[in-house]
């Protein structure tokens, strides 16, 4: 080898060890990590009739598909399907279990009481549960855990919760930045979606419609995620109250859909403070008043 190919050599060298090793990073998965998520999956069941989610995007059709069939103690968990990790630390930061034919158990509630996620191993009783906190599912209860602190988007959309409560543990995902638990009539969660969750100061996309029998209670004053919300979809979901001022913090609010929430009365002031907002859907209310299109100069949708 000449004396000039030498840093070529050294530098491929270097490079092969670089990859090699950002790729080991990669495979790992935490077992607190695996264990949580092999928890979750062994607290719902597979029924392909609850997902009808074929729908086209600009490139492919997209079915429903059982994500979670797959994962098991043999594979890493960053490699399992709907499952991303990032790619330094292997710390799960995405879970996309949209339309992946998950149901909540018709029976996992006896004569009224909830039942715990540490009495519900029947698939694999040796699973001691990690998670500390609770995503109540309407008299079921799906955990958050420490392992998943780092969990940036959760994409529950299009699955059977059917009946499910969202405890107020929830709320302290403080990583979020997407969060999705529409439905289109599928997942039908239940009782009250607390102000807390506004307050997570990294969101920045809430999708929460069709959601009827959710009722959604907004903070009277500033939130954390005043500065940061740029999606929020609430088609079809209720209000406890009027459209708080508080919605005039919404400064970077992009898209607000609100059809269909039993509003009405005067318009709501807040609303025409939203100078950023390109998108904003007020369908089927019984709303009166002025409509200050002087201030929504970005407004395309109406």
């Amino acid at each position: 080898m000449g004396i000039g190919q030498l840093p070529l050599f050294l530098l491929h060298a270097f490079l092969c060890q670089l990859f090699g090793f950002s790729s080991s990073l990669f495979n790992l998965c935490r077992n607190d990590q695996a264990l949580v998520l092999l928890q979750f999956k062994n607290m719902l069941t597979i029924t392909p009739y609850v997902s009808y989610c074929s729908y086209k995007t600009t490139n492919q059709n997209i079915e429903s598909c059982p994500n979670t069939v797959t994962w098991n103690t043999s594979t890493n968990c960053c490699s399992w399907a709907g499952v991303y990790c990032d790619e330094t630390t292997g710390q799960v930061i995405e879970l996309d279990l949209s339309c992946s034919q998950l149901q909540v158990p018709r029976l996992m509630s006896h004569n009224g009481t909830l039942i715990r996620l540490r009495e519900q191993h029947n698939i694999n009783k040796q699973l001691k549960p990690k998670f500390s906190q609770k995503l109540d599912m309407g008299r079921r209860c799906i955990y958050k855990s420490e392992a998943l602190s780092s969990l940036k988007r959760l994409d529950l959309s299009r699955n059977d919760f059917s009946r499910s409560h969202i405890s107020p543990k929830f709320c302290e995902f403080s990583s979020l930045t997407h969060l999705d638990l529409s439905d289109s009539n599928k997942t039908q969660l239940f009782g009250i979606f607390l102000a807390r969750a506004f307050h997570l100061s990294n969101l920045k996309y809430l999708y929460l419609s069709s959601n009827p029998q959710l009722t959604v209670q907004f903070p009277t004053t500033k939130w954390n995620s005043s500065e940061s919300l740029m999606e929020l979809y609430l088609t079809g979901v209720n209000f406890i109250d009027k459209i708080p001022q508080s919605f005039s913090y919404l400064t970077l609010s992009r898209q607000l859909d609100m059809r269909s929430c039993n509003l009405s009365g005067s318009i709501p002031r807040p609303v025409w403070n939203l100078t950023n907002i390109e998108y904003l859907l007020l369908d089927n209310y019984y709303l009166e008043g002025p409509i200050s299109l002087f201030t929504l100069e970005k407004l395309i949708v109406l």
